[in-house]
């Protein structure tokens, strides 16, 4: 009796976890008209705490090339995140602005693409389910 109690929580147990990883998703985005292969393209996976704060929950980066390109975040848990991407043409891991404060370098976020004034996360969110999403933006 004991064994079939231990080899039914096993299962039992087993099939939690199974549960639990499928509910993990992947977000593949494009990004489109890199107009140079100068300096490096960053990105980052936000959540309404981390959006515009910071480095993110997830980040990347990657040497620009003109033309498009494709990346993934993996193992994403269900919830509601923004996605902001920018090409830093020199490298400095940070946006450059002019003394009026509009950005020097081309940046695209997910969400709305024409906004007036800076992106928030209310214009750029998007829910996460278990389900495979793909996204694209442009600069």
């Amino acid at each position: 009796m004991k064994t079939i109690a231990v080899l039914l929580g096993l299962l039992l147990s087993n099939f939690l976890t199974e549960n639990t990883q499928s509910e993990k998703a992947t977000i593949t985005v494009t990004i489109e008209n890199i107009q140079s292969a100068e300096g490096m393209v960053l990105a980052s996976l936000h959540n309404n705490k981390t959006f515009l704060k910071g480095p993110g929950l997830k980040g990347m980066h990657f040497n620009a090339r003109k033309g498009s390109l494709t990346f993934t975040f993996e193992d994403v848990e269900p919830g509601i995140y923004a996605i902001s991407t920018m090409h830093d043409l020199n490298g400095n891991y940070r946006m450059d602005y002019t003394n009026e404060g509009i950005p020097l370098e081309p940046y695209a976020m997910s969400g709305v693409v024409d906004i007036s004034g800076p992106p928030t996360f209310e214009h750029s969110k998007f829910q996460v389910t278990d389900q495979h999403i793909k996204l694209h933006l442009r600069f």
